[in-house]
């Protein structure tokens, strides 16, 4: 299991794919060290839900944390 502690692009360089490109990288790692799951601790504000709903295959609960199985 992986934890991400927070992930934060500045506002000029939001919507550009930018932590689209971290999370693959990072999703990539983990599968080569065979980590099957990972957290993030998750922001409660619009642009970050926008960014969450934009993963595929994930839990979020209503404690912000999100959750996915690789």
């Amino acid at each position: 299991m992986a934890y991400v502690d927070w992930i934060c692009v500045l506002p000029e360089y939001r919507n550009l794919s930018i932590a689209q490109a971290l999370f693959e990288a990072f999703e990539k790692d983990c599968r080569e060290k065979e980590i099957d799951q990972y957290y993030l601790i998750a922001a409660v504000n619009e642009n970050a839900e926008k960014f969450y709903n934009s993963f595929e295959a994930v839990s979020l609960t209503d404690e912000p944390l999100l959750r996915k199985m690789l």
